[in-house]
């Protein structure tokens, strides 16, 4: 039977995650079906019947119900329905339709996967791989093949392996279920298991292939298997038979394509015929996404932001860049944040550090972004209750104008002034008495803190740096930044580099 699936939802964004939580699943899927609106939805239900049909209860009207009902009725169509209200109407409309499960958003992973198993179940897809697998376990009935392979040969490049085999490699996310796990491994493979090996993070195995299911099949039935008990599980393969690579070899690129789970997410099958190629992209913001997000930040426009991080980060495709180099974009982008946050004075310091540590540990970029979204909004939430309990005088309000828009060569008194509603003249007179400083002086300390810390932290060009701290030269900003702390941005550069090597060293 080929199983299709169908998400049905008015929000796009929504309909985007689900697809991407199925493709990433262990769910046995030939095609994913998408809709919008209750009359594209009944359509492509008439012309295409899904297998598997997640729909949002908001979008089918009343008068739709029996049309819908009339479809799915005497086929093997199961339907799972999704709402944001546990209402009497909703649960009703669940009823009439017959349906398998109704999971109230915001859901997790988890629950759709589990409602998912429960409509594969009414499919009876589950009793299906139970009987493959007894016909599989059951076609050699010989004692366990085995041919001696040591730890030894993983970590040394000269020693081979002359049977003809395969290899997978199964990271639980749950280091304690380790044991459990290759258990139920050796269970599993046990016509076929040549060695099996226990790491900290994961389990190898070392296995002869099989006359009736490919490598990625097995795999498959596996994780169906696995998934029953809900314990995220990655298995990556190499999908051709190894008898020209040496063991450590093998090894070493099953290790390698464990960082694919960063993109790929846990329950995933990550087949490979060749190592990895990792793409070399620019680790840090450049000068326009700095400027992009610096707007985004200051207009406080979650939704655009949003935007940009799923096109950023969750698009990507092979060659992926390495791990790493995403994890330092985003720092980078979350400095930007801690700036914003600086700007309004916003506490919420814990949050921002286990944002950080998020970043740098967390172990799938899914995860990463979403979380980084719900950071954001919190940042945004607190900025408006401080707005709104808290009175800044016109002065206090101008400093803050002058934070958000350092970047602009275009500032101008009366632009900030504007901004306050006051004169120009009035303004200048409460920057001196609120800073001790002009207007002039006030705009030029928030320019040189923010190239110091350009200079300290990244390795753009100073022409850069400059133009992102809204100097129109490179020569005018060097002649400040010399005028005010008495050495050059070059100089400042390096003598900070050559402080953080001496403490490394020490350290």
């Amino acid at each position: 039977m080929e199983l299709t699936i169908l998400i049905a939802d008015r929000d796009k964004a929504e309909v985007d995650g689900v697809e991407w939580f199925i493709k990433h699943s262990s769910i046995p899927f030939e095609t994913i079906y998408k809709t919008y609106n209750e009359e594209d939805t009944l359509q492509l239900i008439q012309q295409r019947r899904p297998t598997i049909n997640l729909i949002e209860l908001q979008m089918i009207q009343n008068h739709s119900i029996f049309p819908l009902l009339e479809l799915t009725e005497n086929t093997e169509m199961q339907i799972i329905c999704t709402s944001t209200e546990a209402t009497y109407e909703q649960a009703m409309k669940v009823i009439q339709l017959g349906a398998v499960d109704l999971v109230l958003k915001p859901h997790t992973p988890t629950r759709l996967l589990s409602s998912i198993k429960k409509a594969y179940k009414k499919l009876e897809i589950f009793p299906l791989i139970r009987t493959q697998h007894v016909n599989q376990s059951i076609e050699t009935p010989n004692q366990k093949l085995k041919e001696p392979i040591s730890y030894e040969q993983l970590f040394h490049q000269d020693l081979s392996i002359s049977l003809p085999t395969q290899v997978l490699a199964f990271i639980p996310e749950e280091k304690e279920c380790l044991l459990k796990l290759k258990k139920k491994v050796d269970t599993f493979f046990k016509t076929k298991v040549i060695e099996t090996f226990l790491f900290s993070n994961m389990i190898v195995c070392f296995k002869r292939p099989s006359s009736h299911f490919t490598l990625k099949e097995e795999a498959k039935l596996f994780l169906n298997q696995w998934n029953v008990v809900l314990e995220p599980l990655s298995v990556i393969l190499h999908s051709t038979s190894a008898t020209e690579k040496t063991v450590h070899t093998l090894y070493e690129e099953l290790k390698e394509m464990t960082e694919m789970i960063f993109y790929h997410g846990k329950r995933s099958i990550l087949s490979y015929e060749r190592p990895l190629s990792w793409k070399k992209v620019d680790p840090f913001l450049t000068s326009h996404e700095q400027r992009k997000w610096i707007d985004m930040l200051n207009q406080q426009d979650l939704s655009k932001i949003k935007e940009e991080l799923y096109d950023s980060f969750l698009n990507l495709s092979s060659p992926y860049p390495y791990p790493n180099s995403i994890r330092t974009k985003m720092t980078s982008i979350l400095a930007q944040v801690r700036r914003y946050m600086q700007v309004y004075r916003c506490g919420l310091e814990d949050s921002f550090e286990s944002m950080y540590y998020a970043i740098l540990e967390q172990p799938v970029l899914y995860g990463i972004v979403q979380d980084l979204v719900l950071f954001i909004q919190q940042v945004f939430e607190e900025v408006r209750v401080k707005e709104e309990h808290f009175h800044y005088d016109a002065a206090e309000q101008a400093i803050r104008f002058l934070e958000r828009n350092y970047w602009n060569p275009g500032i101008s008194l009366e632009s900030v002034a504007r901004s306050v509603n006051r004169n120009p003249s009035y303004l200048s007179h409460l920057f001196r008495q609120k800073t001790g400083h002009t207007y002039r002086q006030s705009l030029l300390d928030i320019r040189l803190k923010e190239g110091k810390r350009l200079l300290t932290e990244t390795s753009l060009p100073i022409q850069e740096i400059a133009s992102l701290c809204g100097f129109e030269e490179s020569t005018y900003f060097s002649r400040c930044f010399h005028r005010n702390l008495g050495m050059s941005p070059r100089k400042y550069r390096l003598d900070h580099n050559s402080i953080k090597g001496e403490k490394k060293h020490e350290d």
